[in-house]
């Protein structure tokens, strides 16, 4: 949509002060203006796919809409042909992924605060049931969408489990992140002997993370 860089009493050689600023639209204001105008099961399934991430699976997008068939296929067409999204196989499985990293943070930013909640829980139960089988290469993911739904219990659990996996890769820093953010949930949850148990590992996991950024300790599997 073109806008007018004056109104209608001014011209560009007007001698007289314009008693209105032009203020030009911004990118982010474009896009979410082309995201409200959606049909509202076009505009659900972009913000869906915006909590997932920037590239995701038919597969999980599927399990996260609970939806199939035909009118999902017609809504990603949409989508594709409005380039909000294009096509892309990871390894040998038909996926998706947002033309540009705005797209998906505008969009991401049109849910409210209980919407956003709702849909990473739903992320995080669709990843749990659709890689149950190896979800040690999920932790990551899992840790990101259950630490921003309301489920604290297994927000801390994640960030545990990927607290720990970094550590042992000797990524220290980013165990530091993880075992924090873990503590700081963990005090949202009834005192009782499993939140003492979780105390104690990440009271573990913590000590042993600052040993080494600290340079206290040896560099382990060749981490640095």
């Amino acid at each position: 949509m073109k806008q007018r860089a004056f109104d209608e009493d001014s011209s560009a050689s007007s001698t007289g002060p314009s008693n209105e600023v032009y203020i030009p639209p911004t990118v982010q204001g474009v896009l979410a203006t082309r995201i409200d105008r959606l049909p509202p099961k076009t505009r659900a399934l972009l913000q869906t796919m915006a909590v997932i991430g920037r590239r995701f699976s038919l597969s999980l997008l599927t399990l996260v809409m609970d939806e199939a068939g035909d009118e999902l296929y017609q809504l990603i067409d949409h989508l594709r042909q409005a380039e909000f999204i294009y096509e892309e196989t990871t390894h040998g499985e038909a996926g998706y992924r947002f033309k540009h990293e705005l797209t998906k943070e505008v969009t991401y930013d049109s849910l409210t605060v209980e919407q956003r909640s709702a849909l990473h829980e739903r992320a995080g139960l669709a990843i749990e049931t659709l890689f149950h089988h190896h979800l040690l290469d999920h932790y990551s993911e899992l840790a990101y969408h259950y630490s921003r739904s309301g489920n604290t219990r297994k927000a801390v659990e994640y960030l545990t489990l990927v607290g720990q996996q970094t550590l042992y890769h000797g990524a220290y820093e980013t165990a530091l992140i993880h075992l924090t953010a873990a503590v700081e949930l963990l005090k949202a949850l009834p005192d009782t002997i499993e939140r003492t148990q979780w105390e104690l590992l990440l009271e573990i996991a913590l000590g042993e993370a600052l040993s080494f950024t600290k340079g206290h300790g040896e560099p382990r599997n060749g981490g640095s």
